[in-house]
């Protein structure tokens, strides 16, 4: 039985290397953005508080994460570098929180209720279903699965859950309300 691990909100889901067209099928770690118009949080049936730290993880088969179908579908979970004009080059420094990905598989767990399009100069996106929540399953390689985060360590049980998300303050929900 895996370990499931949610993402919702202002997250990025990185592959090993941060050149533009590179493999979208390989994922080494999670950034959780830094603004003033997110909160990042960890919930899991044993905590739920703010996350002021970096994420790591004992007790889970070591990564990368790789993508099913479903997540590696741009019209579900669109890929930065579509996104953005060619010279922008995601930073692995930038300001966030880090969550350094076990194995696993991610996929899609949660749509919006509504299709998104994106216009680009010389193109349209979409309508598509965009994911709301995505799902890593974890192989969990002990009993208890071992979470270290905010300068502690918590320990769940490994066909447990756990969710790390960068919710709105405002709108729709404020972060710590999807847990």
């Amino acid at each position: 039985m895996p370990f499931y691990i949610y993402f919702a909100g202002l997250i990025c889901h990185e592959g090993p290397n941060e050149e533009r067209s590179t493999d979208r099928s390989t994922k080494t770690r999670s950034s959780i953005l830094d603004d003033p118009v997110h909160t990042p949080w960890i919930t899991s049936p044993a905590f739920d508080t703010p996350l002021t730290s970096d994420v790591f993880f004992e007790g889970l088969a070591p990564g990368p994460a790789v993508t099913d179908s479903v997540f590696r579908t741009d019209e579900h979970v669109p890929h930065l570098e579509d996104m953005t004009p060619s010279p922008v080059k995601l930073r692995r420094a930038s300001r966030g929180h880090k969550v350094f990905l076990p194995g696993g598989t991610f996929t899609v767990a949660c749509y919006f209720d509504y299709k998104a399009e994106y216009f680009f100069p010389s193109q349209l996106v979409g309508p598509s279903c965009i994911a709301q929540i995505t799902l890593l399953l974890a192989t969990p390689t002990a009993d208890k699965v071992i979470v270290d985060f905010n300068r502690s360590q918590q320990s769940l049980n490994a066909d447990s859950w756990l969710l790390l998300e960068n919710a709105s303050n405002d709108d729709p929900q404020p972060a710590g309300a999807i847990g």
